[in-house]
């Protein structure tokens, strides 16, 4: 649905970034019949467009200064509880729907100074057009997480309704036939995948009381666009549209369908933070009421997002059942009654309520589930502060993309295994299941002639052995997405056989309202739409505790029985309940030592550190036995301690969290040197939890007793010798111990911390009397799911032009890094893509050659993707320390200013370099304060994050061009890339630099390389070779506008750059990113 226009008279939106001489001239808004998605600034994209569209400019427009007074004041008295309700006009589209990409964000907060910035630009001069949506858009980090913003937007906000979505990670989508071979696998890989959508607050909303038509279908259609395919509409339908809704269900009415108005999108390669703006004067909204509602929005967004632990404490738990058994049993009487040859399935639904005395937080339930199935369909809908829709499932219900449609069907129900391979096993049983085999093969044909209604071309893909199916067609005309979902809905899946005939059925024997359960829930898009069976849902409503409403279902066939029935349905619920942990009382432990244990498990929990590894031993059981009987820990053994501790290190190093290592005592803890070391050196956080004997075992020849007090010695960050569990000492005293141990570690410097724990005998679970005085003080603590010291980390000062003149010292360095002549920029080792985000900024700011670390993230480039040109506007020196082999060209790399974020550098020769040219300021960024500094040549040395760094220069720092300074290092650069592969393509033996070139060439972005020390990484860093070019066959989707590439993960342990556990640290790292990647190890000697 392309934007239409009909206005001669336009306003301008200006450019964000611009000085105040350019932003009082008059710039135009791009409208016309293509998206506006460019990186960079409007002005920039009005010339790329400027062929495409119709640019009208006003003079004069309108002095924010003259109306600032009353624009606030109007803000003021706009009610942000107004709503825009979309139905009505079905025919007309909007005369504007776009896109506008700002420039990229390094934060939350950032990003909502620059929404807010292009808001107010655009209500100082709106286009005079009577209906419209725009949306804008600031790209950010990719470690920017959908639903970890939206927990953290807190109950006090009265931006409702919220919404959240997460499409499976497998669903069929379209397999276009034009595909075939490496390019079909890497159009595939190419894909910036959806991740998860989540919104507050509505730009505009679409509900009623009548059944869902196609009138309101076109209505929602009118706000959509092929050009803006990220501006959707997301909601769901009721499974009963002949019914009324009941009072639990009333806030949904008949269909429920929102235009976020503050939404993150979270990609697999960035994340988009946006806000949207609709309005129809026709429907009595104007674009003043959406914008005054967007500002007073944006003023309660919170900036701030804690990755905080998945738990469920409540008090009270009850529950009931409707129906309850015997009317079941009734139920399936009546059925095997009515059943004939037309009607011989029944989808019957149970309605579970569990009542709590506390109430349950719905997005930390989402979030549970999310973490047990991370392949099925999340969502969530809150209409207002109490009542919330929620669920997973694995029922997909259909995905278009353009006129191509896929439908995955999938039936049979099993009770998970403890393993991948038990369930594979049970996948495996399914088909010999003849109730399950007649259950899949009647939705299956009743899919394919639902789908041959309104298709062209109807395919199946079956693999039997899961009883899963995927049917794709072609859909004949856009028209024919609503008759595809209303042919789909209700599915048989939900429904039964015939569906006629089922519906019926279910209305006279249910005696409770489905509601959205059993429903479409998904979006609508311009370009896709992605829609799932709400099954596995929930709806929980708060109010002097919860209730939570859980809703199950089971096929009945004439051959069923009421037990295998009840059992389905009680496994099913067992989702939502096993969720719930009721509060653990202390006083059921057998013995102080596995209160002790408990409390180091659980406190370690509440901080969020939930992997633990393992090493057997009978000193560490109390330990071991606590962190294995918490449902929220993954534990994994190892017999080798100095394999675990690298494995540890590894997962440290892949998610950006502590993993625990638990060890017994003696020389057990010795074999965790090596690796204590590497996480010291490069700033890792690691917890040790050593078992040791009692004080009365040591210094008297007692088996595997050493002295492990301050065992590590300077390499730990903290050190604490627990004594014995004793009921004479407060319990807290080891709450607090782990909050202070945990804060030193993920305070800067990060690193590891250690913990020796003394237990007694015994050591197993024998019962022994102990005083329950030593619980004082753990009550508020017993009652919620916080840790007991909550350490608040406070910013000690918000950048500011006036603050930064006062800094003499930010000032001087702000001087040096302006007035370079010949500057160069070190990207050294960067750990997060936070990290990478804000190197690549600066990057950009200053236009300084840029000499990347193959640690950096930046070494091995892969995937332009805005423009050709994107990558060449960044000066990228890979070689530089080939060129340095050339004397006469060594002396002529002088350059007069270095920055290097980032740690130490691969490349001898660059680091000699800059020792011999001794710049006039060489300055360091680190967040830690060690001296890295071998040559004794740094000039200043600035403890910050990356992030601070790059927002202070690009804030108050004007670089100057250096024009001939980059090209002439460009070009040689490109000379020495042109040498090698000729190089190496003239005689391509089997050495090592073939190999690194190789292997570069072959990994995809999502890919993760890690290499070995010595000569292994030195080789990548020499011959590794970015992608100057896109492969044949590789096509870009447009949504890469956040940044011009994708640069390859690249992980070594370059710390103490020893070389032993780089198996243990790789398949660590493997585990904590839980990435889909291709994990590639090298290392010689």
């Amino acid at each position: 649905m392309q934007a239409r226009i009909q206005h001669d008279r336009l306003c301008v939106l200006e450019a964000p970034g611009l000085g105040p001489a350019a932003q009082r001239r008059p710039r135009p808004l791009l409208l016309g019949r293509r998206s506006l998605n460019t990186y960079g600034n409007f002005a920039s994209a009005n010339r790329i467009h400027i062929a495409a569209s119709k640019l009208i400019h006003i003079s004069n427009p309108v002095s924010r200064t003259n109306c600032e007074a009353k624009a606030d004041s109007e803000v003021k008295e706009m009610d942000i509880n107004e709503v825009f309700i979309g139905l009505g006009d079905a025919e007309t589209p909007v005369k504007i729907c776009q896109t506008h990409t700002l420039p990229a964000a390094l934060t939350v907060a950032e990003a909502v100074r620059k929404l807010k910035s292009a808001i107010a630009d655009l209500k100082s001069c709106p286009p005079a057009l009577e209906s419209g949506i725009l949306r804008f858009q600031v790209p950010l980090p990719q470690d920017v997480k959908a639903l970890d913003w939206l927990r953290c937007q807190g109950q006090s906000s009265r931006l409702f309704p919220r919404c959240y979505f997460s499409p499976k990670s497998s669903h069929g989508h379209i397999d276009e036939s034009k595909t075939n071979g490496l390019n079909k696998h890497m159009n595939q890989r190419n894909k910036n995948i959806l991740k998860g959508v989540a919104g507050i607050g509505s730009a505009v909303l679409f509900k009623s009381l009548n059944r869902f038509s196609a009138n309101d279908w076109k209505a929602i259609r009118r706000f959509l666009s092929v050009d803006s395919p990220l501006i959707r509409v997301y909601g769901s339908i009721r499974f009963n549209s002949e019914a009324e809704p009941s009072l639990e269900w009333s806030g949904f009415s008949f269909f429920y369908f929102v235009v976020p108005q503050i939404e993150l999108d979270e990609f697999d390669r960035c994340s988009f933070l946006a806000a949207t703006i609709a309005w129809d004067n026709s429907l009595s909204w104007t674009l003043k009421n959406s914008l005054n509602k967007l500002e007073l929005s944006l003023q309660q967004v919170s900036c701030e997002i804690k990755k905080t632990g998945n738990r469920l404490h409540v008090a009270g738990i009850k529950k009931d059942h409707l129906p309850d058994e015997p009317t079941w049993e009734a139920a399936i009487q009546e059925f095997s009654k009515a059943a004939n040859s037309s009607f011989r399935k029944v989808v019957l639904a149970r309605r579970t309520q569990l009542r709590t005395e506390t109430e349950v937080d719905s997005l930390e339930l989402l979030a549970c589930l999310q973490e047990k199935d991370q392949d099925f369909f999340q969502f969530y809908l809150e209409v207002d502060a109490s009542t919330s829709f929620i669920g997973s499932t694995p029922q997909h219900l259909f995905y278009r993309n353009g006129l191509l449609v896929s439908k995955e069907v999938v039936a049979g129900t099993h009770l998970r295994g403890c393993t991948s391979v038990q369930n594979s096993l049970f996948g495996l049983d399914l088909p010999q299941c003849s109730e399950d085999d007649c259950d899949f093969d009647i939705i299956e044909a009743d899919i394919k002639r639902q789908m041959e209604l309104t298709c062209k071309h109807v395919v199946t893909d079956a693999k039997v052995e899961n009883l899963y199916t995927c049917l794709t067609g072609e859909l004949k005309n856009d028209m024919d997405e609503f008759y595809i979902l209303s042919s789909l809905h209700p599915s048989s899946v939900i429904c039964g056989h015939s569906r006629e005939a089922a519906r019926y059925f279910i209305n006279q024997t249910e005696t409770f309202d489905r509601g959205m359960y059993g429903g479409p829930v998904g979006w609508f898009g311009g370009k896709d739409a992605d829609f799932a069976l709400a099954t596995g849902s929930a709806l929980v409503q708060k109010g002097r505790g919860s209730r939570i409403f859980v809703y199950s279902e089971a096929g009945i066939v004439k051959s069923s029985k009421l037990y295998d029935i009840w059992q389905e349905l009680e496994f099913k619920t067992r989702q939502y309940e096993s969720l719930l942990e009721p509060y653990t009382h202390l006083e059921i432990f057998p013995n102080m030592n596995a209160v002790w244990a408990f409390l180091i498990v659980e406190e370690c929990c509440r901080l969020g550190i939930t992997y633990f590894c393992i090493a057997p031993g009978s000193r560490s059981s109390p330990l071991a036995v606590a962190a294995a009987q918490n449902r929220h820990v993954s534990c994994i053994s190892c017999i080798d301690e100095r394999s675990l501790a690298f494995h540890a290190l590894g997962y440290g190093k892949g998610s950006y969290k502590l993993a625990a290592v638990i060890t017994s005592s003696g020389t057990a803890l010795s074999n965790l040197l090596p690796a204590v070391v590497e996480a010291s050196q490069d700033c890792i956080p690691l917890l040790l939890l050593t078992a040791d004997r009692p004080p009365e075992l040591h210094d008297t020849g007692a088996n595997q007793t050493i002295n492990q007090v301050n065992h590590f010695g300077s390499f730990v960050r903290y050190f604490s010798n627990l004594p014995p569990p004793d009921d004479k000492v407060p319990a807290r005293m080891v709450l607090t111990t782990i909050d202070t141990a945990v804060f030193r570690a993920t305070q800067e410097p990060f690193g590891p911390v250690h913990i020796n724990c003394a237990f007694r005998e015994p050591l197993a679970g024998v019962s022994c009397q102990w005083n329950l005085g030593s619980l004082k003080g753990l009550n508020m603590w017993m009652s919620n799911r916080e840790p007991f010291t909550k350490h608040i980390r406070v910013t000690q000062f918000q950048f500011s032009e006036e603050l930064m003149n006062t800094y003499g010292q930010y000032k001087e360095v702000l001087d040096l890094i302006g007035g370079a002549s010949r500057g160069l920029l070190i990207l050294g080792c960067l750990q997060t893509a936070e990290e990478t985000w804000a190197a690549l900024s600066l990057a950009k700011h200053l236009r300084w050659p840029v000499v990347p670390d193959i640690l950096s993230g930046m070494r091995l480039r892969k995937l332009p993707f805005a423009t050709a040109e994107s990558e060449f506007s960044l000066c990228f020196i890979d070689l530089l320390d080939h060129i340095l082999l050339g004397n006469s060209v060594k002396n002529w790399v002088s350059p007069d200013v270095v920055v290097q974020v980032g740690s130490k550098l691969t490349s001898k020769r660059v680091a000699q370099l800059l020792e011999d040219c001794a710049p006039h300021a060489y300055i360091m960024v680190q967040n830690h304060p060690y001296r890295h500094d071998p040559s004794h040549i740094l000039t200043h040395r600035i403890q910050a994050s990356v992030v601070d760094f790059a927002v202070i220069i690009r804030e108050f720092c004007t670089p100057k061009e250096m024009g001939s300074w980059c090209k002439w290092l460009q070009v040689l650069n490109n000379m020495v890339e042109w040498e090698i592969s000729f190089q190496l393509n003239a005689d391509p033996l089997l050495t090592e630099p073939y190999v690194s070139r190789a292997v570069s060439q072959s990994l995809f972005p999502e890919s993760v390389w890690f290499l070995g020390n010595s000569m292994a990484i030195r080789d990548a860093d020499m011959y590794g070779l970015s992608w100057s070019k896109l492969p044949v066959g590789l096509t870009i989707d447009g949504l890469g506008t956040a940044i011009p590439f994708s640069g390859l993960r690249v992980v070594g342990n370059r710390g103490a750059s020893g070389i032993d556990g780089v198996l243990s640290t790789a398949i660590g790292y493997a585990t904590g990113s839980n990435q889909r990647s291709d994990l590639l190890l090298l290392f010689w000697s």
